[in-house]
């Protein structure tokens, strides 16, 4: 199972959640940061998939240990999808992270996988996360500044999400940096 589109992804998510155009607005910015970014062109269709997959995990139909990033990557990896693919899904957006804080049971998965990380799989994460960071709810493009005051609103400053997108701001700041520099 190689080709993903919208079609395919309902199949998952619902099209009328702002989950679905969420993805669908990742999708975009990666399709619009593509001409522009200083990476081998064979890695382009799998970042643009990394993109349609990296939230596939709140799929209720995947949710095995109740943390997407997680879900995602297994069905990822199931489906077949390159060993880039299944580390941005995995690790975007400061997954690992999180698991630190939040999921100590899942550390030892992530404790493997992160020894197992190459620079082209760095490079997916990264770049999925700059689009992640970059993209509304309902799919917008928006600078991370705005990002990070929409999840506060909508969570709360003490929800768990909120606290680590708080704590993370450090790390984020760190992979727009990169990605800028990837941009011709």
């Amino acid at each position: 199972m190689k080709t993903i589109n919208p079609q395919w992804l309902s199949s998952y998510l619902s099209p009328d959640s702002a989950r679905f155009q969420h993805i669908l607005g990742v999708v975009r910015c990666m399709e619009n940061l593509l001409p522009d970014l200083n990476v081998p062109d064979e890695w382009k269709p799998d970042l643009l998939k990394a993109c349609y997959l990296h939230d596939i995990g709140y799929s209720p139909k995947l949710n095995q240990y109740d943390f997407h990033p997680l879900d995602g990557a297994i069905f990822v990896r199931e489906k077949g999808f390159s060993k880039s693919v299944v580390a941005a899904v995995l690790f975007h957006s400061c997954a690992y992270e999180t698991a630190k804080e939040t999921r100590p049971d899942l550390l030892p998965i992530y404790e493997e996988k992160n020894t197992d990380l190459d620079e082209q799989d760095r490079t997916f994460i990264d770049l999925v996360t700059y689009c992640d960071l970059h993209t509304s709810p309902t799919g917008q493009r928006i600078t991370f500044e705005k990002r990070v005051q929409d999840v506060i609103e909508r969570y709360g400053k003490h929800h768990t999400v909120s606290r680590m997108m708080l704590a993370n701001q450090k790390n984020y700041k760190e992979t727009i940096f990169r990605v800028n520099q990837w941009l011709k």
